[in-house]
C-alpha cells in the first residue's frame, strides 16, 4: 500500500512540474483568431489586456454590437443583437441564435429567441430537434 501511495506522490510531483513552453512565435488560439478576424498584427495583440483590440472594437461598433468584457475571464467580445430576439420559438432552428427557455419550465413550453450573441451564463434552450438542454457557459 505504501508503494502505491509513494508512486502516486512521485507521479503527481513529476506532472506538477511540467509546463508547456511557449515559443517566441506562438500566439494563443484566441489571440490568433483575434488577429485573423480583426486585422491586428501579432505584436499588437500579444500584450493586449483581456484581448482588447481597437480594430475589433471599431468593427464591432460599426456592425451594431457592444464591445464589452464578458465571461469569468473578462475577455473583450463583440456582442451583437439578433434580429429575431424575443420571437416565440419551439426549437433553435426557429431562431438566428438559440431558442432560450426558462430552466424551470416544462418540456415543450414555448421559448424565446436569444437576444444577442453573448454565450455566457446558465440557461436552458431547445436544440434544433426541440429537445430541452440546460447548460452553464463561462
Amino acid at each position: 500500500m505504501r508503494v502505491i501511495a509513494l508512486s502516486c506522490l512521485v507521479f503527481l510531483a513529476v506532472i506538477g512540474g511540467c509546463t508547456l513552453a511557449e515559443t517566441p512565435n506562438s500566439v494563443p488560439i484566441d489571440k490568433a483568431e483575434t488577429i485573423e478576424n480583426q486585422g491586428d498584427t501579432i505584436e499588437e495583440v500579444r500584450d493586449l489586456p483581456n484581448g482588447y483590440s481597437q480594430a475589433g472594437k471599431d468593427q464591432c461598433l460599426a456592425d451594431g454590437g457592444a464591445y464589452q468584457r464578458v465571461g469569468m475571464a473578462g475577455r473583450y467580445n463583440c456582442i451583437t443583437p439578433y434580429a429575431d430576439a424575443g420571437k416565440i420559438c419551439r426549437a433553435s432552428a426557429d431562431c438566428e441564435g438559440q431558442c432560450r427557455v426558462d430552466m424551470e419550465s416544462e418540456e415543450g413550453a414555448p421559448g424565446k429567441c436569444q437576444a444577442n450573441t453573448n454565450p455566457f451564463g446558465c440557461y436552458a434552450f431547445y436544440n434544433d430537434d426541440g429537445q430541452k438542454v440546460g447548460i452553464c457557459v463561462d
